[in-house]
């Protein structure tokens, strides 16, 4: 089994496993790519398709649904069939032990490790919980960039003094915690 670009576990294919059958629309672009003018680009020749596709009378539709639906059919039958035999089963087990193995190596990671909170960071969060217990029930919530003006001004009018409690509130709070240090990141003060 592998990983996919998005770190997902891909699934192996057997060598004889049938694969599925395309769509109406695809099956519609195979046709009709031929009739194409040469010289296009892949995204002209999309948007050209898509919108025959679109346009495409309700009963030729229907004739490549028909023809899906027997390739489905015989795709399932298929199926049904390779399912039955040793190579499939060899292939389950190949994947569900690599679907275990990752599953393992995933509950393995630690918890994503989080930044100390900053002086600025605890009065924000009491501010902004102030703020909007102080609301009235009819009224409709700030703009979350005006209550980060409306906050960033108070803690800029705040003396030194105050502004240390809450630094020294930070500190205690990161204290046995594990988080990067804040000295690593960009400080707001």
């Amino acid at each position: 089994m592998a990983k996919d670009s998005k770190g997902k576990v891909k699934k192996l294919r057997g060598q004889n496993e049938p694969k599925k059958p395309t769509t109406e629309y695809f099956m519609f672009l195979r046709d009709e790519r031929q009739n194409l003018t040469k010289g296009l680009t892949v995204r002209e020749q999309t948007d050209q398709l898509s919108r025959k596709w679109a346009l495409l009378l309700p009963e030729k539709k229907k004739e490549y649904s028909m023809e899906y639906a027997q390739a489905l059919a015989k795709y399932k039958e298929e199926m049904a069939a390779y399912k039955a035999t040793p190579e499939y089963e060899e292939l389950m087990k190949t994947n569900n032990a690599a679907k275990k193995e990752m599953n393992a190596k995933e509950k393995g990671k630690s918890a994503k490790v989080t930044r100390k909170p900053s002086g600025y960071n605890l009065f924000v969060k009491e501010e902004r919980a102030r703020m909007m217990q102080t609301r009235k029930e009819d009224e409709a919530v700030p703009q979350f960039v005006e209550i980060s003006k409306a906050i960033s001004a108070k803690w800029k009018g705040l003396s030194e003094e105050e502004k240390e409690a809450y630094r020294e509130k930070a500190r205690i709070a990161g204290l046995g915690s594990e988080s990067i240090d804040e000295n690593q990141g960009p400080i707001i003060a």
